[in-house]
């Protein structure tokens, strides 16, 4: 094989990506016109290289790797020596990864780490301690085990690793064989911007405990999925109260409010990627209403997009108060039935009421999609639409959007069972 001098010129830095979908004789090329460059390695199954015969190619030079993505088998063959120019790691195995293993490269000398992802890795021992450099940190445990990730271990990572930008920690279970013991140490690390709990397992008073111990003041996105919801919820909420005034008020403008009442209570607040989401099986529907309501009027954020989906006849001492703190709403999504419908548009007169209203909500209303899965007939969302319409006005002069004073719909979009 022969290479062009035109190609000898642009190898460098072409052959600093060494990947697994070439044969072994493209690899050898490209290790060694890479030089002494640092590299970028990944393996991922193929028909071409064994994952044993790539990595006895590329391990004899893990002084200059720089980026090293490993799937399958190929964690099996990590040596036991650091790799300190290394910056970024995902393993992502097959199986359980021996945490010997994981410690080897992951050593503290390994100090240049930026970046680790770690899926189906589970450590047991001692915490490992990834560097004090480390900034992005992701843990994906996903299938059923006794010895996943505890809440004091999320408290320690926090605690040994201070300059964590984002960590998002996500596991199908969690264990309960290793005790939590009390977490003394309160951690704020300053720039923590991404907070993620996925998928958890609830353990009263380890998790909530770990809400209370950690604070993230420049929080700007935070996460928190919790598989089944004790009575203890309340507490939970005000714990991660901290989080939502994060970052409603970073993100000051035209945020979108997301409230799901079905099978789960979902709350998704915020612009883009920089949002506050909270997610559990509800134990009460009106303890997590009468919470939102509370965030809305105590923080006041400039909403201008809602997307409603319930079944649940929503408390009506707390309706008017959740959509007085949502005046500035020009678009509306409303997915459930007549109730979720008149959610948005007013507060009926009567049960059932077709035509007229206590009180017309979302004044600056102008884009409203309704998709109905409780079989209303469409001549009775009309009917609703005509009432709010026939009081309704062009434009509002003076801007104020008073209680009695709302804009005419511009788009109406109803979605009815058969077209779902």
């Amino acid at each position: 094989m022969t290479i062009s001098g035109a190609a000898m010129d642009s190898a460098p830095v072409f052959c600093v990506f060494i990947d697994s979908s070439g044969t072994l004789h493209i690899v050898d090329i490209a290790l060694e016109i890479s030089g002494v460059s640092p590299l970028s390695i990944r393996f991922s199954p193929n028909p071409f290289t064994t994952a044993s015969s790539f990595m006895g190619k590329v391990v004899p030079h893990i002084k200059r790797w720089k980026v090293a993505e490993l799937r399958d088998t190929a964690w099996e063959y990590l040596p036991q020596t650091s790799a300190p120019r290394l910056q970024e790691l995902i393993l992502i195995p097959n199986k359980e990864l021996p945490p010997a293993l994981a410690r080897g490269a992951l050593c503290e000398e390994s100090s240049s780490l930026q970046r680790l992802t770690l899926h189906h890795v589970y450590l047991t021992g001692p915490l490992p301690t990834f560097g004090r450099n480390l900034r992005f940190l992701t843990i994906r445990q996903l299938l059923q085990r006794d010895d996943g990730i505890t809440y004091t271990e999320i408290h320690r990572l926090l605690l040994l690793h201070y300059n964590l930008v984002e960590v998002d920690i996500q596991a199908s279970h969690w264990s309960q064989a290793t005790p939590n013991p009390e977490m003394i140490e309160d951690v704020s690390p300053p720039t923590l911007r991404r907070f993620s709990l996925g998928r958890l397992g609830y353990d009263d008073l380890a998790c909530l405990r770990l809400l209370e111990k950690i604070t993230a003041p420049n929080c700007i996105s935070f996460e928190l999925d919790i598989s089944n919801v004790p009575e203890t919820f309340p507490d939970l909420l005000r714990a991660v109260e901290p989080y939502f005034a994060s970052v409603v008020t970073t993100v000051s403008r035209d945020l979108t409010l997301s409230l799901d009442f079905v099978l789960y209570f979902s709350l998704t607040i915020g612009r883009g990627d920089e949002t506050f989401k909270l997610r559990g099986w509800i134990p009460s529907p009106p303890v997590e209403f009468g919470w939102v309501v509370d965030m809305l009027i105590r923080y006041r954020p400039n909403v201008t997009d809602l997307e409603l989906e319930t079944f649940w006849a929503l408390p009506d001492e707390g309706l008017s108060d959740l959509f007085m703190a949502l005046l500035d709403v020009t678009q509306s999504r409303s997915k459930g039935g007549l109730e979720a419908a008149w959610n948005v548009l007013g507060k009926p007169a009567v049960p059932g009421a077709e035509r007229g209203a206590a009180q017309w909500l979302l004044p600056a209303l102008v884009k409203l999609t309704v998709l109905d899965q409780s079989g209303m007939e469409g001549e009775r969302f009309i009917a609703m639409i005509q009432a709010r319409e026939a009081a309704a006005t062009d434009t509002d002069p003076t801007h104020s959007l008073a209680r009695h004073r709302f804009i005419r719909l511009k788009r109406v979009e109803y979605r009815g069972l058969a077209s779902l």
